[in-house]
Order: C-alpha cells, then sequence, then structure tokens
C-alpha cells in the first residue's frame, strides 16, 4: 500500500520538479546570482529525495531493519527543504526584479522630464 502511494506522489511532484528545473535552467542565463542559487539547491534536493529514499530502503533492507521509519526519519524532510529553498529563492527574485522594473520606471520619468525641459528651453 505505502509503495503505490510513493509511486502516485513521485508522478505527482514529477511535473514540479521539471517545471522547476526549466526555470532554473531559463534564469541561469540572466546572471547566477544569490536567488539562483537558492532555487538551484532547493530544485536540486527535492529531486534527490526520491532517489535517497530508494536507495535508502534497499541499503537498509539489506541490514534488516524497517524501510518505512528509515525513510521518514532519514529522507522526509528533504523534498520540504528542497521545496522552502526554492519558495525562499523565488522571492528573492521577484523582489530584484521588482526593484529594477521600479529603478526602470525612476529613469524614463527622468528621462521625459529632461526633454521636455530641453524642449522648454528651445522654445525660448
Amino acid at each position: 500500500m505505502i509503495s503505490y502511494f510513493s509511486g502516485f506522489a513521485f508522478l505527482f511532484t514529477m511535473p514540479i520538479l521539471i517545471a522547476q528545473w526549466i526555470g532554473v535552467v531559463k534564469l541561469s542565463k540572466h546572471g547566477r546570482r544569490g536567488d539562483w542559487w537558492c532555487m538551484v539547491t532547493g530544485t536540486a534536493l527535492a529531486t534527490l529525495n526520491p532517489f535517497l529514499q530508494v536507495a535508502g530502503a534497499f541499503l537498509f533492507r539489506s541490514l534488516g531493519g524497517d524501510t518505512v521509519i528509515f525513510n521518514v526519519l532519514m529522507f522526509g524532510g528533504l523534498s520540504a527543504l528542497g521545496g522552502l529553498l526554492f519558495a525562499i529563492g523565488f522571492v528573492l527574485h521577484a523582489m530584484r526584479l521588482s526593484n529594477l522594473q521600479n529603478r526602470i520606471s525612476e529613469l524614463e520619468m527622468m528621462n521625459l522630464a529632461q526633454a521636455t525641459e530641453l524642449e522648454r528651453i528651445r522654445n525660448r
């Protein structure tokens, strides 16, 4: 029963991970700042989690232990931590873009004001 749920959960998270990887790869072309590294780390942790759970299950089963408890204790939080890191990086990226848009607006207003002033000077 648990293996069916794990398989469903993995299939459910695949589109999310694919979207995260596409976003991270596309953002890498615009510079690798702290927000990008945070998103890459979060995506990598979330991607590694299912593989570590499978590897841990085989390893711990060979040692004779209960694989469900082992996986929950050892790797249960990696996906959550990865999602949190990705979200933090995403917020930092959005804040940087917002600041950039505000600066562009300021410069456009200054340019318009200078053009208006030059036009007034020419008409004197």
